[in-house]
């Protein structure tokens, strides 16, 4: 029995999509839903201890978006914050990137 290319073709074709589509909603994740961090300091002991990972949920304040081809080319961008769903209070954890 041989097996028909065109069938191996589409098979390839369907893993290459279904890979692309894995790294667009990654990438989608990553801008606007969470985000993962890493404590560096000890500023915020005993509530956060150093090396400790947080998981950031984006849409409490707002995910901040900005031209990425731009900030590649170094050129200077605006950067926006779409508006989340509460405002910040006391007793929140923010984190700042710098």
């Amino acid at each position: 029995m041989k097996k028909h290319p065109h069938k191996l073709i589409n098979k390839v074709i369907d893993i290459v999509f279904w890979l692309c589509m894995t790294v667009v909603l990654w990438f989608v994740v990553q801008v606007f839903i969470f985000a993962s961090f890493k404590i560096p300091s000890d500023s915020m002991e005993p509530g956060l201890i150093t090396g400790d990972n947080i998981l950031v949920w984006k849409p409490t304040i707002g995910p901040r978006i900005f031209n990425l081809f731009a900030s590649m080319r170094n050129e200077q961008t605006e950067i926006y914050r779409i508006p989340g769903f509460k405002k910040i209070k006391r007793n929140d954890i923010l984190v700042f990137n710098f």
